[in-house]
């Protein structure tokens, strides 16, 4: 990933885009390695590529196949466990935007975890 990004980026910057204007998207799932501990850790180090390049991050984990290696899997409609879980993941390790199929599902999950976590003093 790191080795793309270093060609990208000032390729990008060369061609008139603005840093602004960029956001990093390091794949996951088969499009990033046929081994899925390789979107494991990308997960695990989204805060790096943040802090490294200074730009926002991008992911998309929704019903991705990596995590059949997790628990039982019945198939990508069945993996909204699976994307709210690592979803939130994501955004707790820095990721700025997140990719989901299940939009219902995931903003009743973080309106719930955000309203649990609130400091009510009591």
């Amino acid at each position: 990933i790191n080795a793309e990004y270093m060609g990208a980026i000032p390729n990008a910057l060369a061609m008139g885009i603005q840093s602004n204007q960029l956001i990093l998207d390091p794949g996951m799932g088969a499009f990033l390695s046929p081994d899925p501990q390789h979107s494991i850790e990308v997960l695990r180090k989204i805060r790096n590529l943040k802090e490294r390049y200074n730009l926002p991050v991008y992911v998309g984990t929704s019903r991705k196949g990596f995590f059949r290696e997790l628990t039982i899997d019945y198939g990508p409609k069945q993996r909204t466990g699976f994307s709210l879980a690592s979803s939130w993941y994501a955004s707790q390790q820095g990721a700025d935007y997140v990719r989901v199929h299940d939009v219902l599902e995931t903003k009743q999950f973080w309106d719930t975890y955000s309203y649990l976590s609130k400091n009510t003093n009591s």
